[in-house]
């Protein structure tokens, strides 16, 4: 607790003192799924793995502030769409936590994100399945103009009892 008011509190001094600044991040990606990370005790009710098979799809855009040039600090909501050949797309939204850390002031920098958060999916049971979402990716960041960068990331995402590869491209203004 005590790491997170200082964090705060810096932030804080950091927006009053007029060294933040806004940022808005749009990002889309394919999400190329891995493996299921638990095996389950099939119940009476069991309708198959959340995510078992199926690519997917990602739009998402991120509410943030940068904290001296290099850290990049906010929220994200996502819109994710997974399919299969043989059935419906599952649709789902994820609210989450975002984290970057980058050289904000380079031409050509490398880029460290982490999202954490939580995630709905309407799949294949009655109302759908909530759960746990989070990654870690990292990839190069091209600076546009002093307002304007370019990025792709690519790295390790967990959802819905899955491992996905998330393979994105954003744009951050």
């Amino acid at each position: 607790m005590k790491y997170i008011l200082t964090f705060l509190f810096l932030a804080y001094g950091e927006i009053a003192l007029g060294q933040a600044k806004y940022s808005l991040n749009i990002e889309a990606g394919h999400l190329q799924f891995r493996n299921t990370l638990f095996d389950v005790d099939p119940g009476p009710n069991w309708k198959g793995h959340d995510l078992s098979g199926r690519n997917g799809y990602e739009l998402s855009v991120i509410n943030g502030i940068i904290l001296r040039e290099k850290l990049n600090v906010g929220l994200g909501i996502s819109y994710n769409g997974f399919y299969a050949a043989s059935s419906p797309t599952y649709h789902g939204i994820a609210a989450f936590f975002n984290l970057e850390y980058a050289n904000y002031m380079k031409k050509v920098s490398p880029l460290i994100n982490l999202k954490l958060g939580n995630g709905h999916l309407w799949n294949q049971y009655e109302n759908g399945a909530r759960n746990f979402y989070g990654e870690i990716t990292a990839g190069p960041m091209i600076k546009l103009s002093p307002k304007v960068q370019l990025y792709a990331k690519t790295g390790i995402m967990i959802q819905q009892q899955a491992s996905l590869i998330p393979i994105r491209v954003g744009v951050r203004f």
